[in-house]
């Protein structure tokens, strides 16, 4: 059961394909269980986040190792 729920997801971005509106992320002991619609998310009983209509890219990260 997650511990964590990014909500109020404006566009969430991952490798699966276009930016999805109206998304939640679900994160459990630091670990990104779930990231899609609000409407198909794991039952919301942990903390919650609004993320006020605001863009997330869970799990991307910049792996340079000089400066950008």
């Amino acid at each position: 059961m997650a511990d964590l729920f990014l909500t109020g997801i404006g566009h969430l971005t991952t490798n699966r394909g276009p930016a999805i509106g109206d998304a939640v992320v679900a994160v459990e002991n630091g670990i990104v269980i779930y990231a899609g619609p609000a409407g198909d998310a794991p039952s919301q009983t942990g903390e919650r986040l609004d993320c006020g209509g605001m863009a997330v890219l869970p799990g991307f990260v910049d792996a340079h190792t000089h400066l950008v």
